[in-house]
């Protein structure tokens, strides 16, 4: 089937200017056409009035986690069924005008049933790359996220619903030595997931400062990565950590603009990120996002159930 956006305002992302009344053809999913008001429109298609409104190419979350509620009750209450929260939010993700997201961390088996759903056209939502576990950090209720949900749950539940994310790739690996880490993130790279991230500094306000692998053991995980033909990205939350991350040879850092010290960037940092051409994917917040994540920080909702 033959379909026509028609009379919206088309930024089509090459850098050119906006095309008025803009004309788009789509046929079986793909986009075939781009014009102004000159493109004829066949008289089979079926049409969509966008006028008053804008047309964009979709848009890419390169850091989301499809799978991030760390409250108890949820994990306990979706147990069985992570995949279809994946699929869920895939869907609000693609009413946003979000068409692809990397999923940067979270369970390998229910992300990887998610994307494969949506990319057989099972299910509808935006498309999906994911990462499985941030090599070397814990699952939801590790110290490294939310170790207070523990106290909710037994401890052998705890520590079914951590490993879900963690498999062979937990904080174990920041015992091993390099030789020991390879042959982790060898099994880890053919575990069928999209990319790899790894944890080149601890997670949270308390570990954020301290690097968690050492620069061999770094270049061992990037190396691996890229045999299996992976790109690699990282948790980066101190000025070394992007030092060494770059060094290493990895190919995107996320949230590199979040150190959390009362230091800048130096700028012998920011130019061996520049020479190297390393992309930074930055984590704004609005005053909005900060406020509810303060409301959360003070919640004592996980405390309200004690769940057997």
């Amino acid at each position: 089937m033959l379909r026509a956006i028609v009379r919206g305002t088309v930024i089509d992302g090459t850098g050119g200017a906006p095309i008025k009344s803009g004309v788009i053809l789509i046929r079986e999913g793909r986009v075939i056409a781009v014009g102004d008001e000159s493109l004829r429109v066949p008289a089979d298609a079926s049409v969509l009035d966008a006028s008053g409104g804008y047309v964009i190419p979709g848009l890419m979350d390169a850091n989301v986690h499809l799978i991030s509620d760390f409250w108890p009750l949820t994990l306990v209450r979706y147990e069985n069924r992570y995949p279809e929260l994946a699929i869920e939010t895939a869907q609000i993700a693609l009413r946003a005008g979000i068409t692809t997201v990397f999923d940067s961390w979270g369970p390998r088996a229910a992300l990887s049933r998610a994307r494969d759903e949506i990319a057989c056209g099972k299910a509808c939502g935006a498309r999906i790359y994911f990462a499985g576990n941030i090599v070397g950090l814990g699952g939801p209720l590790t110290e490294d996220f939310f170790p207070q949900g523990r106290e909710t749950l037994l401890e052998g539940f705890s520590a079914q619903l951590n490993r879900q994310w963690q498999e062979n790739v937990g904080p174990e690996l920041l015992w091993m030595s390099p030789d020991q880490v390879r042959a982790e993130i060898r099994r880890h790279a053919c575990s069928g997931i999209d990319f790899l991230k790894y944890a080149v500094t601890g997670h949270g306000l308390k570990t954020a400062q301290y690097i968690q692998f050492s620069p061999r053991a770094q270049a061992v995980i990037v190396e691996e990565a890229h045999r299996a033909n992976l790109t690699v990205q990282t948790h980066t939350t101190s000025n070394e950590g992007l030092h060494l991350a770059v060094e290493a040879g990895v190919d995107l850092m996320q949230h590199a603009d979040v150190t959390f010290g009362p230091y800048p960037i130096p700028d012998e940092t920011l130019k061996l990120i520049s020479d190297r051409g390393v992309p930074c994917a930055l984590l704004p917040h609005t005053q909005s996002a900060l406020n509810w994540y303060e409301e959360k920080a003070n919640s004592t909702q996980w405390k309200t159930s004690k769940l057997a």
